[in-house]
């Protein structure tokens, strides 16, 4: 939306929010390239969970006059690299709400961040706040001295200043075992869906579709090349297939412009593969 789109029609509730979004500076905007959600390799429990909160959304209005709502928060749990930042834009984009991010470390430094965020969030609703490496913050009470952080927290998902029903906490953990138990009690981080390291199926499907996409019949691929990608990236996840694509592609285009060769090689992916991956 340019700055002299102008509205027509009724004034919607959807609209006053665009409007108000372009007045406070086009904040919680999504960076470019941000994937649908059918494009991330995940459980297809996980999958529908996921394209139902969209809907639910999107329907927030008609949601509320059934008398239902919105899940206060919900928490992404996997392995690190399994795509919980991605679903969590993806889900933002399929939505068309704003998206804000932090991380729990950045809590921690700052406290008074996590004010200024939830601010910022009522300014641009509908808006989804996604909080990474949530573990540090949400850590159970117990074992860490940042109790008084954590009740700060909880205590926005409780809506002590005001509940606002079209912000949606996500928080994602790699380690759902270290969270307070508190955390995911009924109105707070009451729902949860799971990610994965991919099924070799998957990630070969997943190689297959980035391939094409990238290469696009402008490139001459060598014999081999796609099966040693998917072979090298067997128990990989999500962001080690991304990682190593963006890098064999990065060689080929190198070479290309130095030699005006226009082949993707095995040796591409071998090469990216040792850079990435060497321990």
């Amino acid at each position: 939306m340019h700055r002299d789109e102008e509205f027509t029609g009724p004034v919607t509730f959807e609209i006053g929010m665009k409007a108000m979004r372009l007045l406070h500076g086009r904040k919680g905007r999504l960076p470019e390239g941000v994937k649908d959600i059918s494009d991330i390799i995940m459980p297809d429990a996980s999958r529908g969970a996921l394209c139902n909160l969209a809907y639910r959304m999107t329907e927030i209005e008609n949601l509320e006059k059934l008398g239902s709502t919105l899940p206060r928060g919900v928490m992404f749990v996997g392995p690190p690299g399994t795509g919980k930042t991605q679903a969590a834009m993806s889900l933002a984009k399929a939505s068309g709400w704003a998206f804000l991010k932090t991380t729990g470390a950045d809590i921690i430094a700052d406290p008074r961040s996590w004010d200024r965020l939830y601010r910022e969030a009522c300014d641009v609703r509908p808006c989804v706040v996604f909080i990474d490496e949530v573990d540090g913050i949400l850590q159970d009470r117990r074992h860490t001295g940042h109790g008084m952080l954590t009740e700060q927290l909880l205590s926005t998902l409780d809506g002590a200043a005001g509940r606002t029903p079209d912000v949606l906490f996500i928080a994602a953990t790699n380690h759902y075992d270290r969270i307070d138990t508190a955390a995911v009690r009924s109105g707070r981080f009451e729902e949860k869906i799971l990610f994965d390291v991919p099924t070799n199926k998957a990630m070969a499907a997943y190689v297959r579709t980035i391939l094409a996409s990238k290469l696009d019949g402008a490139w001459k691929v060598e014999t081999g090349a796609v099966a040693q990608t998917i072979r090298l990236l067997s128990g990989r996840t999500i962001a080690d297939a991304d990682a190593l694509v963006r890098k064999a592609m990065t060689l080929a285009a190198l070479r290309r412009m130095r030699e005006q060769t226009v082949d993707f090689r095995v040796a591409d992916v071998v090469y990216a593969a040792h850079s990435i991956f060497a321990q």
